[in-house]
């Protein structure tokens, strides 16, 4: 329903990576963070936050209701199933961790948004179509001991019903002397020439002499 950097201060946010972390599920739904880019991970249902917002809203400028993706948990992890109709929360900031409440439809329900607003409740099923890569390229480099490879990859999500963007570009960065060996950089693009786009940036940005691409 919602995302939120305003998370407290280091400790409570050192705190709840270290609680978040080893829960991180598959998930279908991708979503990244406008203010990083960084690709968002999805976790195990299981800790509850209390949060304090400015508003809730039920329609966009238009007038037309607030639709989200409705998302499905399982022992596979995350599933994007349908539409539903829903609100937009403004200014959202985390409070506390709720270790009274557990991940219940008692303790967390929809009814503390419907309580307060009139949510239709309507949804829409869709089907999903399956993810094709388009292209992807890889290089190395060697020197001292050591092997360092960028990799590059678009696919096309085949998924635009559900909210998806169009086309997703995915650069991977390893070097295993590095303080953080493995990067990745996410970016959306809503047609293939975008996506293109951005990929010979990515490579013109990365990819310098002594890099050599790998030919399967």
């Amino acid at each position: 329903m919602t995302t939120t950097g305003a998370v407290g201060d280091v400790a409570f946010r050192k705190e709840l990576h270290q609680q978040l972390a080893p829960s991180v599920k598959a998930s279908s739904y991708r979503r990244i963070s406008g203010s990083s880019g960084v690709m968002y991970q999805l976790v195990e249902p299981r800790l509850v936050v209390e949060l304090k917002c400015v508003d809730l809203q039920l329609e966009d400028l238009q007038g037309k209701a607030i639709k989200h993706p409705r998302l499905d948990y399982s022992a596979d992890g995350w599933k994007v199933s349908g539409w539903s109709n829903s609100a937009s929360v403004h200014n959202a900031v985390v409070i506390r961790l709720r270790n009274d409440k557990a991940c219940t439809f008692e303790d967390i329900g929809w009814n503390q948004i419907t309580r307060l607003i009139p949510i239709a409740d309507v949804s829409d099923e869709i089907k999903l179509g399956t993810s094709e890569v388009i292209r992807r390229q890889v290089w190395s480099k060697e020197g001292s001991g050591k092997v360092d490879v960028r990799k590059l990859l678009i696919w096309k999500t085949n998924k635009e019903s559900a909210g998806y963007p169009a086309y997703v570009v995915h650069w991977t960065d390893y070097s295993s002397t590095r303080k953080s060996p493995l990067d990745r950089e996410v970016r959306l693009a809503p047609n293939e020439k975008e996506a293109v786009k951005i990929a010979e940036a990515m490579i013109t940005e990365n990819i310098k002499k002594g890099w050599s691409e790998v030919v399967k």
